[in-house]
């Protein structure tokens, strides 16, 4: 305000306006501090040091008593107003930064999907380097799959992105060929999703559902890879090999039917109505295409990041290289298995800050030993995963170093001896439920196993709340 001037000053808003449009500054800085540069701006800097000299500024506001937001928000006005203006300084690797910049740089991180059918995700964006922002052709989602609901009620009428929770057990039920109808709810209203029609029943909302994905073209990206079946008596049987390139080879010639044959007999599949017709019988069959199903879990460490580094050597080296000392090249190759480990969620914190612990073991029968309990199947690590708060339950994803086994029994405190007629005998390194094939693994050293990655799941539930 000048000197002398009775208008009332501009309210902190208004001036912070005025200044963004009558002051760009421009940093050169690299990349990585842009945005830490400019939120610096507006930041309270330190005192100047005793005996510096003084640069001239503007005199610093008073602000309303008792107000310490209105005095924080005064005194960054006052100190944007008062910086000079900075030069631009030329350097390699270094750029110019306005707030038009910032702003397009943020917008080029805003999700956004399209009205028109046929469109797929873009995977540059899935990659973190899309930079056409809003302005990209394609679909800007989180997952290279993603669910909309056709809304009918609302105008204008428009596709509504289903929760973030539902894309994921949408897509597992999708890539299922049996399954054609899911019962789901929206705001506590139940309704039908057809995953055959691709259409929503019963509902006074919604009338129809798409799903949205990335290209299946070979080498794309987190493509899209599907699997195509066909109905047999008993139920849906994937196609083979060939067949599955017969297909796909058609679809991107844009063809509507794909002759396909084996020792026996001929087939026309005919891939827009969905059928496959025996040339010599005429027999006619459904068809079915659907995607494999990917873990948001599997997914995510890859989206918008590069290459991950592996942890390498999770185990002691010198428990490693005293058993492969004792095995044989074949044994070697065998010695480490990625196991499961079901446990219930009072248990978690004590295994991730101390291993597990063979000593506490007998709580579910020791049918194999007294040791730690390892599974190759994670279905049966879920029976000992009891459901917590909110029916979530925990199971272990673990390393285990196996070595050479034997056949469990119930007393074992220990693996038996390799020579049960030597005292001096080395011992096995695990006991198991079957040497033929072995689905339970039991260590009785906790050296042998190392919890990696810990599970939390809920089961499916009759209903999918897309809200």
């Amino acid at each position: 305000m000048a000197a002398g001037s009775d208008a009332p000053a501009a309210p902190p808003y208004a001036r912070l306006a005025r200044l963004k449009r009558s002051r760009r500054l421009a940093f050169r800085l690299p990349v990585a501090l842009k945005i830490k540069a400019q939120a610096q701006l507006l930041r309270h800097r330190p005192p100047e040091p005793a005996g510096a000299a003084a640069a001239p500024s503007l005199p610093s506001p008073a602000p309303p008593a008792g107000d310490p937001y209105g005095e924080r928000v005064e005194l960054a006005l006052w100190e944007a107003e008062a910086a000079p203006e900075l030069a631009p300084e030329a350097g390699p690797g270094c750029e110019e930064l306005t707030l038009d910049h910032l702003l397009e740089i943020v917008a080029q991180l805003e999700y956004h999907t399209h009205l028109e059918d046929g469109v797929e995700i873009c995977p540059l964006f899935l990659l973190g380097c899309c930079f056409s922002g809003a302005c990209c052709p394609q679909h800007h989602t989180l997952l290279p799959y993603h669910w909309q609901l056709w809304q009918t009620a609302s105008l204008p009428p428009g596709w509504l992105s289903v929760g973030p929770e539902a894309h994921e057990t949408l897509e597992r039920l999708y890539s299922d060929p049996e399954r054609t109808l899911v019962r789901a709810s929206y705001q506590g209203v139940a309704f039908d999703i057809d995953l055959v029609a691709m259409q929503v029943w019963n509902s006074p909302r919604f009338s129809r559902v798409r799903r949205l994905g990335t290209s299946s073209a070979p080498g794309s990206p987190f493509g899209t890879t599907h699997v195509y079946y066909w109905r047999a008596l008993s139920g849906w049987e994937p196609y083979s090999q060939p067949f599955t390139e017969s297909i796909e080879a058609a679809l991107w010639s844009g063809q509507q039917e794909a002759l396909c044959s084996t020792a026996e007999h001929s087939y026309q599949l005919n891939l827009q109505a969905g059928y496959q017709r025996n040339l010599a019988t005429g027999t006619l069959r459904p068809l079915r295409a659907r995607p494999v199903f990917r873990a948001p879990a599997l997914l995510l460490p890859e989206l918008r990041a590069g290459a991950r580094t592996q942890e390498s050597g999770v185990f002691p080296c010198r428990k490693q290289s005293h058993m492969s000392r004792q095995m044989s090249p074949e044994q070697r190759l065998r010695n480490e298995r990625h196991l499961f480990h079901g446990t219930a969620a009072g248990a978690v914190p004590a295994i991730c800050k101390h291993n597990l612990d063979p000593r506490l073991s007998g709580k579910h029968a020791a049918i194999y030993g007294q040791g730690s309990y390892f599974a190759r199947r994670a279905s049966y690590s879920h029976r000992y995963a009891p459901p917590a708060e909110a029916g979530l339950r925990h199971v272990f994803l673990c390393k285990v170093l196996v070595g050479r086994s034997a056949l469990g029994q119930p007393a074992l405190r220990r693996p038996p001896p390799l020579d049960p007629s030597d005292p001096a005998s080395d011992l096995y390194d695990s006991c198991v439920d079957s040497l033929s094939d072995p689905q339970i693994y039991v260590v009785f050293d906790n050296d042998q196993c190392y919890p990696y990655f810990l599970l939390q799941y809920r089961e499916l539930e009759e209903v999918v709340k897309v809200d």
